[in-house]
């Protein structure tokens, strides 16, 4: 049988003693109902008085309470015309607070804290969910491996290698909160690379790179009781390198050699000198291989709470850019890029008693270059380049402090057809094409990340 919420509410009354003295506390007893309707035992017990009327002495008792105790009231007996009040035993245990929290948190919401758990930044979905300030430093090493890449040696002649290469990346960034739901930010990479085998340093090189990204980031949706929040990224970037190619200087003083007559070529070759054969090479330009990127895209980013111990975070984003490739041996070319990624990323925090950590990550990258037609290069009209990269991340974090994030991270990813020849300048014969697919490439990486919220 349905109980009336009248009834419901008298039912209810009869357990105002016990969950008033507890919200009060010691030494400051909170009265069921108005004085008229109290009698104190010679024990000091308050005892309620039955009334003729239970539905006016219910209507007193809860005047009376939203008039002296308005925060209890609130919380536990202001919605009886629509459900059932709830007692103050079924309270949800509170989590103690932890330590480090920025000025504004409770034990259940922060910044990056929903439902008492609190969110890594996993590197493979950059900002998260969350609008909040924070100062980020991170440094990597990293190992790339391309087995069986198509090439040219200094002869011309076709040839296969290993593709090895070493990565030292830095990372920079900051974020500020202009509002709890807003915040504008820069983050800045850094990166130094070189071939790791013989073939690599002289058929790729070595190479130094930046990347800057100004974003500004807002949060759509937020949702503290169901542990939910979404939130939406803009960003530029801006982007630009050089890479050394000693091929490229072999390949302009080979070119130049075969119009040298035969007694030429010899006086030259015996006298180990180019001199005298008043060679033409700009050394400089036929080595030095520059690019250059601009653009912009946006992203979304889901948050959901599943638990204190448990998370998940999901995005997407999508990104348009002009990129420039030019070097004195091949001239320049350029291509609208477009790049469109998803990730997923479980986070698991272990509590403060075992201040540890974990999260994982997986993100899918599909990228698409169309290049401008160039005849030079052998580039056709409505030419393109299909690539598709899987990246995943494990790593462990401290988490003994709300505003501290620390930890390091191993990251694995396939990089499906991830360069053709047109990004290595000087490898390709003009009788093949320059958009001519390679082999898939690894990429194994150690990361260290610190985070700071302030």
């Amino acid at each position: 049988m349905r109980k009336t919420a009248a009834s419901t509410v008298a039912l209810a009354i009869t357990g105002l003693s016990a969950g008033a003295m507890a919200q009060v506390g010691p030494g400051a007893r909170a009265p069921l109902a108005p004085p008229t309707q109290i009698a104190r035992a010679e024990t000091g017990t308050p005892q309620a008085i039955p009334s003729p009327d239970p539905q006016r002495r219910m209507e007193e008792v809860l005047a009376y309470y939203r008039e002296k105790y308005p925060a209890y009231y609130e919380k536990h007996y202001a919605q009886l015309e629509s459900g059932t009040p709830k007692p103050p035993e079924e309270d949800e245990a509170q989590p103690a607070a932890v330590g480090g929290m920025v000025a504004g948190e409770d034990a259940m919401t922060g910044a990056r804290t929903l439902r008492g758990h609190t969110f890594a930044i996993p590197r493979l979905l950059p900002g998260g969910a969350f609008a909040a300030s924070s100062f980020y430093v991170g440094t990597s090493a990293e190992f790339y491996r391309q087995p069986g890449v198509s090439g040219r040696d200094p002869e011309g002649d076709a040839m296969q290698y290993d593709r090895n290469l070493a990565f030292v990346r830095m990372r920079y960034g900051i974020d500020y909160a202009i509002h709890d739901r807003l915040a504008i930010g820069l983050d800045a990479d850094y990166l130094a690379m070189v071939g790791a085998n013989e073939s690599s340093i002289l058929l790729y090189g070595g190479q130094t790179g930046y990347d800057f990204r100004p974003h500004m980031r807002g949060v759509l949706f937020r949702d503290t009781d169901a542990g939910s929040q979404l939130a939406a990224t803009g960003y530029a970037t801006i982007e630009g390198g050089i890479r050394a190619v000693p091929q490229g200087a072999l390949n302009d003083i080979n070119d130049q050699i075969q119009g040298f007559d035969e007694e030429d070529a010899a006086e030259c070759i015996e006298s180990m000198s180019t001199d005298c054969a008043q060679l033409d090479t700009d050394v400089a330009s036929s080595l030095a291989v520059t690019q250059s990127r601009r653009g912009g895209g946006g992203g979304l980013t889901f948050a959901q709470a599943l638990g204190s111990m448990l998370g998940l975070q999901l995005g997407a984003t999508f990104e348009a850019a002009q990129k420039a490739v030019q070097s004195g041996s091949i001239g320049s070319a350029s291509a609208l890029d477009l790049r469109f990624s998803a990730g997923v990323a479980p986070t698991l925090d272990l509590g403060k008693d075992f201040p540890v950590g974990a999260a994982l990550a997986y993100r899918f990258e599909w990228n698409e270059s169309r290049w401008d037609p160039n005849a030079n290069l052998g580039l056709p009209e409505g030419g393109k380049v299909l690539a598709m990269y899987h990246r995943t991340s494990a790593g462990l974090y401290y988490t003994g402090r709300r505003d501290l994030m620390l930890g390091w991270t191993g990251g694995f990813a396939v990089l499906q057809d991830s360069e053709r020849a047109i990004a290595t300048p000087g490898t390709s014969s003009p009788d093949a094409s320059v958009l001519a697919p390679q082999p898939d490439a690894m990429l194994f990486s150690g990361h260290f990340d610190l985070r700071y919220f302030f």
